[in-house]
């Protein structure tokens, strides 16, 4: 017989610990927004309206912007300096590129950013990865227990905790993107199967229901209307991963999937934005084989209709390595952000692209140095078609820090096709098999927690 004891005594403990503990944490360092970035943007003109690195004594990874009335939120992880334990940090930035406040959210190791989305109530939802919560009663009475556990955090507008949903070992799935419809967010990942999940809860944080939903991964969502969403991700076929897009409806009952496959490439999404035609736009980079055997990343952009068909999909390419990040709607078009190299040697250079409803090049904008590694990563474009844009910035063998820049359309040179080629992909869609809608049973077992430390950070503005 199977002694079920130890399981017990560990719920009890846990318990306790949820009960009592209160991690303490002090950040080490002053979060600092200095001007100390010298960038080049192109090699005709250096129209920046301001560059800036954020970051404390480690290292800082953005993970997304989102725009605010009181200018915009930066979300990301940061470093802590005295060792490699990490916190979630959200940053509230004026629209002169000032800090007005920092929030760290964690506890003793390693608490990881995935994701984030404003919520309706001008709060916002936080998707990360755990070790703090249990980590050393948990590895003291299971020493194989996994690591790196879900939860959601809750935050009202001025950054503070609303709540939290902390999820078990068990449970441990990873939670990549999510969006608000009506009373409900629908989070969105994939399980230790390598299969596309969506759980629900309510306003409040409690876990309503837990489907599975694809035979890939599913990765980045957006919202289409109050009923539905857009979400991408892969679906490995053969020695290939075919770009996966799913129209998700009626609390996840309804699916509309479609898996497209081009030779000799590997698809990696990174992003996909809902359009106001109710289809959506996926970006990312893809991987060809040549006839060598070499593979070459190129950025790619996929336009589809509100029936999940492809209307128009480009790969866009400078003489080595590009990444598209992240992708907005724009007037007459789109705004592609990423990075390439191939611009100042092996350096990666930040990158703008503007394109036009079709997907061709119309303008370029790139940002870079002889010294810094420079991405950018997400835009917002105001009504003045100025450019709010985040990404990274780190010399050699330096922490990388948050970069913030703005800059105006307008400054935009006239896209050359001699820097960066853009090429129509062909794609082949292909049936996979896809099984039935599948509960997640034990996600009822899964109870909320305040058991979460949060900090204020300090900051200065040099």
């Amino acid at each position: 017989m199977v002694n079920k004891w130890p399981v017990f005594c560990e719920g009890i403990l846990v318990l306790c610990v949820l009960l009592i503990a209160t991690p303490v944490w002090p950040f080490t360092g002053v979060l600092v927004n200095g001007n100390a970035i010298n960038l080049v943007s192109d090699n005709t003109d250096n129209t920046i309206t301001y560059a800036r690195s954020i970051g404390g004594p480690g290292a800082e990874y953005f993970v997304r912007m989102l725009p605010t009335n009181e200018g915009v939120v930066m979300a990301g992880t940061t470093i802590k300096s005295v060792s490699d334990t990490t916190d979630l940090l959200l940053s509230k930035i004026s629209p002169d590129g000032i800090i007005t406040s920092a929030m760290l959210y964690g506890g003793t190791h390693k608490d990881v950013m995935n994701n984030i989305i404003k919520t309706s109530d001008g709060g916002f939802l936080l998707l990360g990865e755990t070790q703090s919560l249990f980590f050393t009663l948990l590895k003291f009475m299971n020493p194989s227990t996994p690591i790196g556990r879900p939860i959601v955090i809750k935050v009202k507008p001025d950054l503070s905790l609303e709540w939290a949903q902390l999820f078990p070992e068990s449970y441990n799935y990873f939670f990549q993107d999510a969006v608000e419809l009506e009373n409900e967010y629908f989070i969105t990942g994939y399980d230790p199967k390598v299969r596309g999940i969506i759980v629900s809860m309510d306003k409040s944080g409690k876990l309503k229901a837990g489907k599975v939903i694809s035979e890939g991964y599913v990765l980045y969502s957006s919202k289409s209307d109050n009923n539905s969403f857009m979400t991408v991700g892969v679906t490995k076929i053969d020695s290939s991963n075919a770009l996966t897009v799913i129209k998700v409806s009626n609390n996840g009952e309804d699916r509309t999937i479609k898996c497209f496959a081009s030779k000799d490439i590997r698809y990696n999404p990174t992003r996909v934005l809902s359009t106001q035609d109710k289809g959506c736009i996926v970006n990312g980079s893809i991987t060809e084989i040549d006839d060598k055997k070499n593979e070459i990343t190129k950025a790619f952009v996929a336009k589809f209709n509100s029936n999940v068909e492809i209307e128009w999909i480009r790969s866009y390419a400078t003489s080595k390595k590009t990444t598209a990040l992240s992708v907005i709607e724009y007037a007459s078009g789109y705004i592609i952000d990423g990075y390439a190299t191939g611009f100042r040697g092996d350096i990666p250079t930040g990158l703008h692209i503007l394109v036009d409803n079709k997907g061709n090049g119309v303008k370029y904008k790139i940002y870079g140095s002889t010294t810094n590694t420079v991405t950018i990563d997400k835009s917002y474009l105001d009504s003045s078609n100025n450019l709010t844009s985040v990404g990274l910035v780190a010399k050699e063998a330096a922490p990388a820090d948050f970069l913030l820049l703005k800059n105006n359309i307008a400054n935009m040179i006239v896209f050359d096709k001699s820097l960066i080629t853009v090429n129509e992909i062909q794609t082949i869609e292909t049936k996979v098999p896809i099984n039935s809608i599948e509960a997640i049973t034990k996600i009822s077992a899964v109870s909320i927690t305040n058991d979460i430390s949060v900090k204020k950070v300090s900051f200065k503005n040099e």
